[in-house]
């Protein structure tokens, strides 16, 4: 009890300093070189349990001087929520295409056992931690960490610069991977998985949102990039190397590109133009854009701009004044950021949606395979003209399984018996569950049969059916899965135009590197990808390519 309160007679005298320095403070107001700018969005926290007293430093990570652009110190407080915050100035990071590394240095955590409690006695922190930001993401996000999850991730990064020698580019691109490796819940309730979850991630109250497998190797984490990348080179993304792009199928929206032609929004364009490598790469096929065809602004205070506070995400971009290099504003006076997604790419180049939303282009195929009128009611196949990708149209989406054998509301198990494929997990055969069409009751044995309710038996009865006129029918990788996405819309994502009776969650042939029970599943009600267990029933959609 005495120390307790000697503890606290400590804190508190701390803070009573705090309050009474006319300078903000001990380390002045927490901003730059102690002076500080209340205005400026970049306010983090550094948190095991809140870290007082660290030494903050703001570096490029392709600085191999390691500059600091500028120092500042965790602060001092009783409040779990305000001890170990910081603020970094907006003048330190002027290019926010730029990837920095956040480093919090030595400090006092104050709630060791993250239980909400302050410590009697702070625990000195003798490791560094780190957390690795392109410059927008902190723009754009608020109550960002420096956190042992981001410093897990600055570890991947590292050793991707590192060992494998990755271009400035690439590691927008691991970034943006990263959070389906090490989280398996959505931590700030966008209903997306994304980076910005992993910036909010806080011990306390998240760790039912980090995936079993959150220790995965660095070498297993890019050689599972590094198979995507391939992939992504093979359908023309030109993101996946540094140097002059010289493709014609390149998606230059703003966000970042996973190679799929998902733009995920983050502000982040590395799909296109002149970077810094030395390697040509060159698109040998087109992407999808995105859909979104509109504007945001930034309603929020920062530097010595105010903001009206009400964010608005369906601006006319035009209407706005905003292009790709020129900021616009709304009614409210908010500033409305050149290069946003709503101003480039095919979504503005080929806006035409008699042939599908925004840059999307489909033609309707009959039951033979020959294109209809868009106007036709009735379809067997959809045609991406911009991918070449064909797809199999879903049918009576009405909670009744079984009823033909494109049956909306049919589900399956994943699996997949071919070991070069199924990343170290054939899934399970599923013989004793009627979801789907074709099942058989007979075959109920244990062992793999046709009739039953799985993905690679499903391949093979739409196979035997010959599905518009073709009998190369495959399941989709989750590249392409992810290429008809419309994220202007969510239930569905997707022109329901031509996928009419689209579900939520449908299954990938893309196994799950780190786990060899899961799998890549794509969900059309909000756009995102995750893994999941290959025990879980989900709907399919076959793919097929047209010859070139």
């Amino acid at each position: 009890m005495k120390n307790n309160l000697l503890r606290l007679i400590q804190y508190t005298s701390i803070l009573l300093l705090v309050a009474c320095s006319g300078d903000g403070g001990i380390y002045g107001s927490g901003g730059v070189g102690g002076g500080g700018n209340q205005n400026s969005p970049y306010e983090g926290q550094v948190l095991l349990g809140p870290v007082i007293n660290a030494d903050i430093s703001v570096t490029k990570l392709f600085d191999d001087d390691a500059q600091h652009l500028c120092v500042t110190r965790s602060r001092e407080s009783l409040d779990l929520d305000i001890a170990g915050t910081f603020s970094i100035d907006a003048k330190c990071i002027q290019d926010r295409d730029q990837v920095f590394v956040i480093t919090a240095t030595g400090g006092m955590d104050i709630d060791v056992e993250d239980d909400g409690v302050i410590d009697t006695q702070p625990t000195a922190v003798t490791q560094a931690i780190h957390t690795v930001v392109i410059g927008k993401q902190l723009y754009r996000t608020e109550n960002w960490k420096v956190s042992r999850l981001t410093d897990d991730v600055y570890r991947y990064i590292i050793y991707g610069k590192q060992e494998l020698q990755l271009s400035e580019a690439q590691i927008v691109l691991a970034l943006e991977l990263v959070s389906d490796y090490l989280l398996s819940e959505d931590v700030n309730d966008d209903d997306v998985i994304d980076y910005q979850d992993i910036l909010r991630w806080h011990a306390r109250f998240d760790q039912q949102a980090l995936t079993p497998a959150d220790t995965i190797s660095e070498e297993l984490f890019f050689e599972d990039i590094r198979e995507q990348l391939e992939a992504v080179e093979d359908s023309g993304n030109t993101l996946i190397n540094s140097g002059t792009d010289t493709g014609t199928g390149t998606d230059t929206g703003t966000g970042t590109d996973t190679g799929t032609g998902t733009d995920t929004g983050t502000g982040i364009d590395t799909g296109s133009g002149t970077d810094t490598g030395t390697n040509t790469v060159t698109a040998t096929a087109p992407l999808n854009d995105t859909g979104i065809i509109l504007c945001g602004d930034y309603a929020y205070a920062y530097d010595a701009i105010t903001g009206s506070n009400n964010h608005q995400n369906n601006l006319d971009c035009a209407a706005a004044g905003a292009s790709a290099d020129i900021d616009g504003s709304d009614g409210e006076s908010d500033i409305v950021r050149a290069g946003q997604d709503g101003v480039s790419g095919r979504d503005t180049s080929h806006r035409d949606d008699s042939d599908g939303h925004a840059g999307f282009s489909f033609t309707k195929l009959d039951v033979d395979g020959n294109p209809l009128d868009v106007s036709a009611l009735s379809w067997s196949c959809v045609q991406d003209n911009i991918t070449g990708l064909v797809w199999e149209i879903k049918s009576n989406a009405n909670g009744i399984s079984g009823e033909s054998l494109h049956d909306a509301d049919d589900s399956y198990l994943w699996y997949n018996d071919d070991n070069a494929r199924n990343g170290g997990g054939v899934g399970t055969v599923d013989d004793s569950s009627n979801n789907c069409h074709g099942y058989q009751v007979a075959e109920n044995n244990g062992s793999y049969d046709a009739g039953d309710c799985n993905t690679t038996a499903f391949v093979e009865r739409v196979n035997g059916a010959s599905l518009c006129g073709k009998n190369d029918w495959r399941l989709p990788s989750k590249q392409e899965l992810q290429s008809i996405i419309d994220n202007s819309r969510t239930s569905a994502a997707i022109d329901s135009n031509f996928f009419p009776d689209t579900q939520d969650y449908y299954w990938t042939a893309t196994a799950f590197a780190p786990n060899t029970v899961a799998a890549w599943r794509v969900n059309f009600s909000v756009g995102d990808i995750k893994a999941s267990s290959k025990t879980n029933h989900h709907y399919l959609r076959l793919v097929r390519k047209t010859a070139q």
